[in-house]
């Protein structure tokens, strides 16, 4: 597959033409605030042509036609989910949860969590599942939203059901006292016990939007490995939402390769890509 379009077709199943990428790389910016590079071109020929074979079309113009045209309400969901990112396991980035384990002892009592990009859910449960060794019979007092702009990703997380080679970071402990090992037809695959379950709540928010947690304070919100794939000026604005949403000397958890730019009214540097609330 030719990355650079210019000169027309691709030679492929579907015309695939320059001005289609650009059309689809303004529409996922304006709807997502994902930036799409050049060479992003093949990746969404590889995304999308499953949807146009299910439509019975023969190029990105008329699907990008179609989906423009509003015929299909949920069709923007659907082409969101296409281009969004699931990247995640068990345990990502393990010394956040060390941080949160001693967050949780220095502030014990009725903890808001937010997983703000849940993904497939593997994070949010990791939350859960560090609360829950923190605090025992005590953590169904801690309340964990667990959000993401992709909606088959949050069916997904919901289920709780994952291949067992997925929790290979999960530290041993976790794994034993808060996943149940399947057997027969389900051999290879874990499910997340019904205690951790039950401490998270699933919701569709799109970080761009005026989002529904409008006046919900939390004590930590997780928002990592998000911000990269926004520019700056969608950074700040995701940025300075989610810190109307922390309670003064609370946490935001980022990936470590994110900051908080010029954001120095908002928050302060606490610990290894932490920040803490001012």
């Amino acid at each position: 597959m030719r990355d650079n379009l210019s000169s027309g077709g691709m030679g492929k199943e579907f015309d695939y033409r320059i001005s289609d990428f650009r059309r689809v790389a303004k529409h996922i910016y304006e709807r997502a605030g994902i930036v799409m590079a050049d060479s992003k071109q093949s990746l969404v020929y590889g995304r999308l042509s499953k949807r146009l074979r299910m439509l019975g079309l023969d190029s990105f113009s008329a699907y990008l036609d179609f989906l423009e045209s509003g015929k299909e309400k949920g069709e923007w969901q659907i082409f969101i989910n296409a281009l969004t990112t699931n990247l995640t396991y068990f345990y990502r980035e393990d010394y956040h949860f060390q941080i949160l384990k001693k967050q949780i002892l220095e502030h014990p009592g009725a903890l808001k969590i937010w997983c703000a990009a849940c993904s497939t859910g593997e994070e949010a449960y990791s939350l859960a599942m560090t609360v829950c060794d923190v605090l025992g019979s005590k953590a169904n007092a801690v309340n964990i939203l667990a959000s993401d702009i992709d909606t088959k990703a949050i069916e997904f997380a919901r289920r709780g059901i994952y291949l067992e080679k997925q929790t290979e970071r999960l530290p041993w402990n976790l794994k034993k006292e808060y996943l149940l090992r399947g057997a027969g037809n389900s051999l290879g695959y874990v499910q997340v016990k019904p205690v951790i379950k039950d401490m998270v709540s699933f919701r569709q928010i799109n970080l761009l939007d005026e989002y529904s947690v409008d006046g919900e304070k939390f004590d930590a919100i997780f928002c990592r490995n998000v911000l990269i794939y926004f520019n700056a000026e969608t950074q700040v604005k995701v940025l300075k939402k989610l810190g109307s949403n922390i309670k003064q000397g609370g946490y935001l958890y980022i990936g470590h390769s994110e900051n908080v730019r010029e954001l120095t009214d908002l928050f302060v540097r606490s610990d290894r890509s932490v920040y803490k609330a001012i």
